[in-house]
């Protein structure tokens, strides 16, 4: 009876843990509309001539992507950006950030969530990340290319 008892369990136990896997970045997929109206406040939106509908922020001459925030370590993501910009939920984990023509930084929207979209570098002494361009992927063998 034991021995039947704990099958069943196991059984139980593997139904309810292979039955759902856990929703991964690739299934955090939203409809952009929203971003047009919230956004508005904070910048401005204008058609770019190669990449089509972006966003500029109004902020410092200074001012750069994930520089104003915090890096936040989470179990499920790794690192995540926290950043202190009131429209950062945003543009720090949808799309990506390119410098225009003008020398100042404008935001493509897009509808795949990630905990941040940066490249990252590493020293003995040092870390260091830097923004993801939009035209940046990942290559089979696992190499970034931008």
């Amino acid at each position: 009876m034991l021995r039947l008892l704990r099958a069943g369990l196991i059984a139980l136990l593997t139904l309810v843990v292979f039955a759902a896997p856990p929703a991964t970045a690739r299934d955090r997929v939203v409809d952009l509309d929203p971003f047009y109206e919230q956004l508005e406040p904070y910048g401005q939106w204008f058609e770019h001539p190669v990449w089509g509908t972006v966003w500029r922020p109004r902020v410092d001459q200074d001012w750069r992507p994930y520089a104003r925030g915090m890096w936040l370590y989470t179990d499920e993501f790794g690192w995540y950006w926290e950043a202190e910009e009131p429209w950062g939920w945003a543009t720090f984990h949808y799309g990506r950030w390119l410098i225009a023509e003008d020398g100042a930084w404008i935001w493509l929207p897009d509808n795949e969530w990630g905990p941040a979209w940066v490249a990252w570098r590493a020293s003995d002494e040092f870390v260091g990340w830097a923004p993801l361009p939009p035209d940046a992927y990942w290559r089979a063998d696992g190499e970034l290319l931008f």
